[in-house]
């Protein structure tokens, strides 16, 4: 038996889409723990932390009860299971980003659509009731169907379905398309809402290293020479947070230049600086950042 007496339990999704990003987020914020196969259960090593395996979609549930003091899952979790007053969003971690959105079958003409007495299946039935409710619709049924939802008009289960859409392609082989997004979906790290203060300050620790890893993955550092006629014009490509790093070369004639830039930026940067002729052009990955 693990004793957990003493540790924060923190848990996370045990399968699923957000299973591997999140692993690879706690070992990005600095977590070193392993974990057995044949437990739920894994003791970080370096920190009061231990991981408790969990279905994602159970996860806000043991958070809200306040025996878990953090987790991981999906913004549209929480709003299924209408749990936002009873647990804290810390913060958004950029991952696992899909939306919930209405489907149906695509050889309809859904602008002059009667939604009244429409049957939607759905594993989302609170959300889907909201937003039917939302636009005026009362007479419709739901049926809860756990999974292969994209399947269920084909079947005559439902007229419509809401689900989890990543890339469109199962609906797409499914024969149905996207009618309305209704609400966009990323991974979040929760807390329960009463923490003790070493709960609270672990709660800190971890939303500055999420937030660091997150801003680390949106920039990039990029090294270069430049002539000294053309070091006015790399600094406007590549004028970094404040101003970037210039120093002289041994050629005096030449400087080097680090700064950082937005990783969706590097190419558009990258053929700038040839035309103006900078050399040795250097692109490398930001392991933490700070601001």
């Amino acid at each position: 038996m693990i004793e957990l007496d003493d540790r924060i339990l923190f848990a996370v999704p045990k399968k699923g889409r957000l299973k591997d990003p999140t692993l690879s987020y706690l070992t990005k914020i600095g977590l070193s723990f392993h974990k057995n196969e044949r437990l739920d259960i894994a003791l970080c090593n370096n920190t009061p932390i231990a991981l408790i395996f969990l279905p994602a979609t159970d996860i806000p549930l043991y958070v809200a009860n306040g025996k878990v003091a953090y987790g991981i899952t999906g913004e549209d979790i929480i709003s299924e299971h209408k749990l936002e007053n009873r647990i804290e969003i810390v913060t958004k971690l950029g991952f696992g980003k899909c939306k919930v959105a209405l489907a149906g079958p695509k050889n309809i003409d859904y602008s002059s659509f009667n939604y009244e007495n429409v049957k939607i299946a759905t594993s989302f039935p609170n959300i889907t009731k909201k937003f039917l409710e939302k636009k005026g619709i009362k007479n419709y049924t739901i049926n809860e169907i756990s999974g292969s939802v994209e399947i269920s008009p084909a079947l005559s289960v439902s007229d419509l379905v809401v689900d989890i859409v990543e890339t469109g392609s199962t609906l797409k082989e499914a024969g149905l398309i996207i009618i309305e997004n209704i609400m966009n979906t990323e991974a979040i790290f929760i807390s329960k809402k009463n923490l003790d203060n070493n709960e609270n300050e672990w709660k800190e620790k971890l939303k500055e290293r999420f937030n660091s890893v997150i801003t680390a993955e949106k920039y990039l550092i990029i090294d270069y020479n430049i002539h000294k006629n053309n070091l006015e014009k790399a600094e406007k490509i590549t004028p970094g947070f404040n101003s970037p790093t210039i120093l002289p070369l041994v050629d005096k004639e030449w400087f080097a230049i680090r700064a950082v830039i937005k990783s969706e930026e590097k190419y558009k940067i990258i053929e700038e600086l040839k035309k103006i002729g900078a050399q040795a052009i250097i692109i490398s990955k930001m392991d933490y950042f700070v601001q």
